[in-house]
């Protein structure tokens, strides 16, 4: 992928209520530019000035003028991405039309692929030989509370927490002339100062996900919305 294919992205960072650091890291590393959004910016910011609004983790909701605006950029053809918590914006802005379930966890889900071929998946999606039964191999991501989200109408499940394809993590949907992705859990891992995983002996897990491979999901999800892939 060329440099000057990559979209230009405009990450929602408040102080105290996102985590955006893994986040901004993927990006460096994916070499996708991006630029930090307060409140006041997303209140007047329009296609044209960023390619994809992307919403990470944390805990954060909006009111206001802001949810109009949010709303029109998509509708006029700018790209949302949302993890966990954007995930949930998602569904509280209208922009997808799902359920979500809050099933509290935090930790590493083995995470069923419904979808393999679709651009999302590209590059990460692989046949599963060793299990007929699995169309393809799962991959393993963090949640943090992120929703076990219920697919209404026009919404496709890419991956999901169960085998039957019921309980979307990633889906994708369209809201007029935009395209919206979001993750329930993280692909772009998490950091010790958010939360620590110890296995059995009490060894610290790490869950980087340039190291195990699940920031190209964000990377092609970012270049989906955008349409520039």
């Amino acid at each position: 992928m060329e440099v000057q294919d990559r979209p230009f992205v405009g990450i929602f960072a408040e102080k105290g209520s996102c985590m955006c650091h893994r986040v901004m890291k993927a990006l460096v590393y994916l070499e996708i530019p991006f630029r930090t959004l307060d409140r006041d910016t997303l209140a007047t910011i329009k296609p044209g000035d960023v390619d994809v609004l992307l919403f990470p983790g944390g805990r954060y909701r909006f009111l206001g003028p802001l949810i109009d605006n949010v709303r029109e950029f998509v509708k006029s053809g700018g790209g949302y991405v949302g993890i966990c918590c954007g995930a949930y914006n998602a569904i509280w802005l209208g922009l997808l039309d799902a359920e979500s379930l809050d099933v509290r966890g935090l930790g590493p889900h083995q995470l069923e692929i419904i979808d393999g071929n679709h651009p999302i998946m590209a590059g990460v999606a692989k046949k599963d030989e060793a299990q007929p039964w699995r169309d393809y191999e799962q991959i393993t991501m963090v949640r943090l509370n992120g929703p076990f989200l219920k697919a209404k109408k026009d919404v496709h499940i890419i991956a999901s927490y169960d085998i039957n394809g019921t309980l979307g993590a990633i889906v994708s949907s369209e809201y007029g002339d935009g395209r919206v992705v979001v993750f329930s859990p993280h692909p772009e891992g998490v950091d010790f100062d958010e939360v620590r995983f110890n296995d059995r002996d009490d060894q610290i897990l790490v869950y980087d996900g340039i190291q195990m491979g699940t920031v190209k999901l964000l990377e092609n999800a970012l270049i989906f919305v955008a349409k520039k892939g």
